[in-house]
């Protein structure tokens, strides 16, 4: 994802330091390519992530117990700082901070009507 570019199973095994041999990688992926997660873009080359994977991570990213013990709190103060607040690109950029610091993940918010990106990570 980091470089839109497709890995093989001994990068991975390789990068990650992973215990498990290249075949046992090259058949996961063949798993998750059967599932439609990902797809081979060459014939000997490595696997991208699909639509399908992508909308799995974005799904699974928030969930339930996705936020750390005592970060709670912090999200609850934060949401009430926000009342009375009225300006739409200060409120944003304040609500992508805090999401990218809960999160530990890149957040990128558009205001279609300010043509304004805001990232954080």
């Amino acid at each position: 994802i980091k470089e839109v570019q497709p890995i093989s199973s001994n990068f991975l095994k390789e990068e990650y330091n992973l215990e498990i041999s290249p075949a046992t990688i090259r058949a996961e992926l063949a798993r998750l390519d059967e599932d439609g997660f990902l797809e081979q873009v060459h014939i000997s080359g490595g696997r991208i992530p699909t639509n399908k994977a992508y909308r799995f991570f974005v799904d699974n990213l928030f969930k339930e117990d996705f936020i750390e013990f005592g970060k709670e709190e912090i999200l609850k103060e934060a949401f009430e700082g926000f009342e009375g607040l009225k300006d739409i690109s200060k409120f944003s950029y304040e609500l992508t901070k805090i999401l990218s610091s809960l999160s530990s993940n890149l957040v990128i918010t558009y205001l279609e009507n300010l043509d304004i990106f805001i990232k954080e990570d």
